[in-house]
C-alpha cells in the first residue's frame, strides 16, 4: 500500500531552543522520503518564549510546515487533540505525533510507518523497552525509569494492554482510525496516550509496538516527575472508572471537580456519552 499523505502533529511549549533541530530533522528524514505529501503541524501550547516566531519563520520558507497557536495552555494532550482535529478536516492516510525535541528521529517515524504497513496494522507505537530498542545520549534518571515502569504496569493491568511502553513520544496511525475516535479523546494531559490506545482497542483497531532508538534528553524536559506522576496515576484510575458500570453512580460534577483539581485548573468540565453504551467520558469545556 502506498501512503499518499502523512501528517505529523508536534505539541510545543517553550521550545524555541529545540524546535529548529526537530524541524530540520523531519525535513531531512520524513520529508526527504515522502516528499510534498508530508505536513508538519506544530501546535503551540501557549508558549511564553519565541517558539511561535521560530516556527513561523520555517513555515514561511517551507509550505509543508504549519503552526497552530493555542492560548489555553491545555497541556500536551490538548495540543494533540487540537492538531488531530485540524488534520481530520482533510484526513490524510497517516496521522502521527512526535515530541518537539529530537529524542526520536524522523528515521524512527519512518520505521513505524514501514512496520505498520508490513503488519497491516492500524497503528504503530514506539517502544523503549522491547528487544531491539536502544537508548543513546544522556542516562535516564532512576526516578523517571521507576515511574515509567510502574505506570506501565498499572495501565496494562487496568486496560488489559500488552504494551511495554505506552508513553513513548512517537506514534503513527492510519488516518481513518484516529479520525474515527476523535470525539472520544478527552484526557488533555500526559494520560492522553492511554485515552488514545483504549479507544482504539475498544474498536478493535490493531496497534503494534516497535523497538526504536531513543536519544535520552534530560535537559529542557517540561515534565516534573515528582508532581506529575501521582496525578497521572489518579487520572488514569478515574478514566478507568468511566469505562465501567460504576460510572453511572458517580455525579458528573464530582468527576469534573476532581479532574480540574488535579490539573490545577478552573475550567468547567463537560460529561458526554461515548459510542460505548452506559459510559460517560470527561471532556474539558473551553467555553
Amino acid at each position: 500500500m502506498k501512503y499518499l499523505k502523512v501528517s505529523i502533529v508536534i505539541p510545543a511549549y517553550n521550545e524555541e531552543d529545540r524546535i529548529t533541530g526537530r524541524l530540520d530533522d523531519l525535513r531531512k528524514t520524513l520529508i526527504g522520503k515522502y516528499g510534498s505529501d508530508v505536513r508538519l503541524i506544530i501546535v503551540d501550547d501557549n508558549s511564553t518564549d519565541n517558539t511561535v516566531k521560530v516556527v513561523n519563520r520555517y513555515a514561511k520558507k517551507y509550505g509543508q510546515i504549519e503552526v497552530l497557536s493555542d492560548g489555553t495552555g491545555g497541556g500536551k494532550g490538548y495540543a494533540l487533540i487540537k492538531g488531530f482535529g485540524y488534520v481530520c478536516n482533510d484526513p490524510p492516510d497517516i496521522i502521527g505525533f512526535v515530541d518537539a525535541d529530537t529524542s526520536y528521529s524522523g528515521t524512527e517515524l519512518i520505521k513505524l510507518i514501514n512496520s505498520m504497513n508490513k503488519e497491516k496494522a492500524d497503528g504503530a507505537i514506539a517502544s523503549r523497552y522491547l528487544k531491539g530498542s536502544k537508548s543513546t545520549g544522556e542516562k535516564r534518571t532512576i526516578t523517571r525509569y521507576i515511574a515509567s515502569r510502574s505506570y506501565n504496569a498499572m495501565v496494562n493491568f487496568l486496560f488489559r494492554f500488552n504494551y511495554r511502553d505506552t508513553q513513548a513520544g512517537a506514534k503513527v496511525f492510519q488516518g481513518k482510525a484516529i479520525c474515527s475516535i476523535l470525539n472520544q479523546m478527552h484526557l488533555s494531559d500526559m494520560c492522553f496516550d492511554i485515552n488514545l490506545l483504549c479507544e482504539l482497542k475498544l474498536r478493535n483497531f490493531k496497534v503494534i509496538e516497535v523497538p526504536v532508538i531513543c536519544k535520552v534528553i534530560n535537559n529542557g524536559t517540561k515534565v516534573d516527575v515528582s508532581s506529575e506522576m501521582p496525578k497521572m496515576f489518579i487520572v488514569t484510575l478515574c478514566y478507568k472508572i468511566t469505562r465501567t458500570g460504576i460510572n453511572k453512580y458517580i455525579p458528573n460534577k464530582w468527576k469534573g471537580y476532581v479532574y480540574n483539581k488535579l490539573k490545577g485548573r478552573k475550567s468547567a468540565m463537560v460529561v458526554t456519552k461515548s459510542a460505548a453504551p452506559n459510559v460517560a467520558l470527561i471532556r474539558e469545556s473551553t467555553e
